[in-house]
């Protein structure tokens, strides 16, 4: 089926409090600017409903394909935490849809763009015991989605780029490292901090909620580290192998970066709220040192969020976008 530019699906109003694992934290604020309408004469393109078959689950997505003779560069965007669909609205909240507007943004751009339901999002995962869902098991969701695109007509099979946001900025690199003919990976509002000290700040600074506060929080993340059992196996909902393997695929991003090969891209928001006090300062810091020591860019944009909108509303930030797309034109 073929599409032209539509208006936006959401117009609600949110901001975020903090990220956690298995749900997202949210509640209303003012906002007062709605996304606006695109150029109706740009290009139309196919929208198609694909299958992303990972372990034994069948992933549902959904690709976007330029109406262009030539075969295109390839994008798997990958989700942040939380219950997240391919459109990148989180279960039980009103987030905008920002994944299916920066898939339009890119396929408009001449690229095909692969969006897939997390697994966290799939009735038969959420209803397992949440202590055997990994961190891995992401990455591993990721490399399928990439073996999809890349096997799909118009993709340029060498020209494949994968997009993390958030927690995806740390999934999307550790499955470049097992997919092959990645041209470029991006991490959007990744973290190069360790993630536990990170979370523990944003709990501290948005307050946390019934077993996931922040000093409770800390107090599990150390016994995790010391080799300790954690009470119920679980921290702020989610398993402690799931922690153990993300904890280290951050903290250790140098190591990550260096073995990936392709070009890295970091994006950041300078009103990014997941980063309160220092951390967004530290963050980037740490990512610029990745940068002098590989084939690394990092960008950071002001007044934009940690979804990329303007700060304070719903409207998706121009020049971070469209720098990504340029980035990626150019693999």
């Amino acid at each position: 089926m073929r599409h032209r530019t539509r208006s936006p699906k959401s117009r609600a109003q949110w901001c975020l409090l903090g990220s956690v694992i298995l749900s997202v934290l949210l509640s209303a604020c003012d906002t007062n600017r709605p996304e606006g309408d695109a150029n109706r004469d740009e290009p139309e393109f196919t929208s198609t409903s694909v299958t992303v078959q990972s372990d034994t689950l069948d992933l549902p997505g959904v690709l976007f394909v330029p109406d262009t003779s030539a075969a295109v560069p390839g994008v798997v965007i990958v989700h942040g935490s939380g219950l997240v669909d391919r459109d990148g609205q989180a279960v039980g909240t009103s987030l905008p849809p920002i994944y299916e507007r920066w898939a339009e943004r890119m396929v408009r751009r001449g690229l095909a763009v692969l969006r897939y339901d997390k697994r966290t999002t799939q009735p038969e995962v959420r209803q397992v015991d949440p202590r055997a869902i990994t961190f891995l098991d992401f990455v591993r969701d990721a490399v399928a989605a990439g073996e999809v695109l890349r096997g799909r007509s118009g993709v340029d099979a060498d020209r494949l780029v994968l997009v993390g946001h958030s927690q995806g900025g740390n999934v999307a690199p550790a499955a470049a490292t097992r997919l092959d003919g990645v041209a470029g990976i991006a991490s959007l509002a990744g973290s190069a901090l360790a993630i536990d000290s990170l979370f523990v700040a944003q709990l501290e600074a948005g307050g946390g909620s019934g077993n996931c506060m922040a000093d409770r929080a800390r107090a599990q993340f150390d016994s995790l580290r010391a080799g300790q059992p954690v009470s119920d196996g679980l921290i702020c909902g989610a398993g402690t192998m799931f922690w153990r393997q993300w904890i280290r695929h951050s903290q250790g991003m140098d190591s990550v970066a260096a073995a990936v090969g392709p070009p890295l891209r970091v994006q950041q928001g300078r009103a990014d709220q997941n980063y309160p006090g220092t951390t967004l300062r530290q963050n980037l810091g740490v990512w610029h040192r990745i940068a002098q020591n590989g084939d690394a860019t990092v960008k950071a944009y002001e007044g934009v969020d940690h979804f990329f909108l303007e700060a304070g509303t719903i409207t998706t930030a121009d020049a971070p976008l469209d720098a990504l797309v340029s980035w990626i034109q150019h693999r």
